[in-house]
């Protein structure tokens, strides 16, 4: 996908999110922009991700080095300032991602799989050249105040619950909380929960997992 089909496919996730009912043309999609912080890091981390992809010669290498260094060091100016928020620029995001525009959020993973909605006040890795950080899956659900970080896979739809310290792989479809973070769930299917801002997971399950 390209950067922009990859944004609309965000701010398309952001519009369902916030405004359920909403129809998402053009118009709302850029409202949905206007007012989502988490999507103005998403914006600024795949511009530069993509620039930084390329592999241009003579004039266009000098471009490479001189704009994504402008966009990189301003973006995340911005984002630390303004979002609370740091994205590893080396972080592989696929499209039609959520994160929390309450930001003061540290993410260095590997890579984030499309459909994860990531709440505030979470850390993903560490964020520093050689340290192993994790993998997440595509569909997960990740709580506030979580910190997940160690060469790990969080699987597809998996379900960290707020509060957790999880630093040891999960399988696909489980539910995991604590400190150390544990299972309480296996084969959950959380896109109620991702469908919805809400963080009363309890609603979700009934009760408490």
């Amino acid at each position: 996908m390209t950067i922009l089909a990859d944004l609309t496919a965000d701010a398309r996730l952001y519009l369902s999110l916030r405004f359920p009912t909403a129809r998402p043309g053009l118009l709302q999609l850029a409202k949905v922009w206007c007012i989502s912080p988490g999507l103005w890091v998403l914006t600024t981390h795949r511009f530069a991700h993509g620039y930084a992809g390329r592999n241009p010669s003579g004039f266009g290498l000098m471009m490479r080095r001189i704009w994504p260094g402008i966009a990189v060091r301003s973006g995340n100016y911005l984002s630390k300032v303004l979002v609370k928020c740091e994205l590893l620029s080396s972080t592989k995001v696929a499209a039609g991602i959520y994160l929390s525009n309450h930001g003061h959020l540290v993410l260095g993973a590997r890579s984030i799989g499309s459909g994860t909605i990531i709440h505030e006040r979470v850390t993903i890795g560490m964020g520093l050249p050689g340290i192993e950080i994790p993998e997440i899956g595509r569909n997960v659900w990740i709580g506030p105040d979580c910190v997940i970080y160690g060469e790990i896979t969080v699987g597809e739809g998996a379900t960290v619950l707020p509060g957790s310290v999880l630093t040891k792989s999960i399988p696909p479809g489980s539910v995991v909380q604590g400190n150390p973070a544990r299972i309480v769930k296996r084969e959950f299917e959380n896109s109620k929960l991702r469908n919805s801002l809400s963080t009363d997971y309890e609603s979700f399950f009934g009760r408490e997992p």
